[in-house]
């Protein structure tokens, strides 16, 4: 099984070209986009550089799982933060972050903790597994626990959860605005199992500078 590298990124996983994927629609994709600004009370205007970053990194996702290609959060963060150089597109944070009065892993653990988590996706996918939408999830949820990058890591987690679903035969998912209390619940469950020690990370601590998000 063959991958594409991608220079200074983590390789893409890459399954070959598939004939099942469930494409979404240019209106599916434009709802996202508009959801997923929503939910950070971010711009939702169409021409807003923001949008058509975001619009263009959907794009992106989709070409990729149309060849089998798992696209890899800083990839995605490049091109979805692309307007904004102040958040270091593509590149991992070298502060602490804040979101929802809960402080993240400090930043020098940001690079190993990813390392472990894009190789806990290329096993399952090395080992040939066919993950169950929980696994994809879960995915999801320990990108959000680690918080990479300075800003966009909503953004990124769910542009990565639509890439990893497409490639493994699921549908493009949306999550909506108004159901964003529910989002965050099941991403604070996820954190509760990792303090409780059935996740792959203790507890994040204070220390370092820390940059604050807001949180609804």
């Amino acid at each position: 099984m063959s991958a594409l590298f991608d220079p200074g990124q983590s390789p893409p996983l890459t399954r070959g070209p598939l004939p099942y994927v469930r494409v979404p629609t240019a209106e599916q994709l434009a709802a996202f986009v508009y959801e997923s600004q929503a939910i950070e009370n971010a711009p939702t205007d169409q021409e807003h550089p923001e949008v058509r970053d975001h619009l263009r990194a959907a794009e992106w996702v989709v070409s990729g799982a149309r060849g089998g290609v798992v696209r890899t959060p800083r990839m995605i963060h490049r091109l979805l933060m692309a307007s904004s150089p102040e958040d270091w597109p593509g590149r991992y944070r070298e502060v602490g972050v804040m979101v929802g009065g809960d402080v993240k892993m400090p930043w020098r653990g940001v690079p190993g903790a990813m390392g472990r988590l894009l190789r806990h996706a290329r096993q399952t996918h090395l080992n040939e597994i066919e993950p169950s939408e929980h696994l994809l999830w879960d995915l999801h949820h320990e990108l959000e626990h680690i918080h990479p990058f300075r800003d966009g890591n909503g953004r990124t987690g769910r542009l990565w959860l639509n890439s990893l679903r497409l490639v493994y035969g699921f549908e493009w998912l949306t999550v909506w605005a108004a159901e964003r209390s529910v989002y965050y619940a099941r991403i604070r469950h996820y954190e509760q199992r990792v303090a409780l020690g059935s996740g792959s990370y203790p507890p994040p601590s204070s220390a370092g500078r820390t940059v604050t998000r807001r949180r609804p």
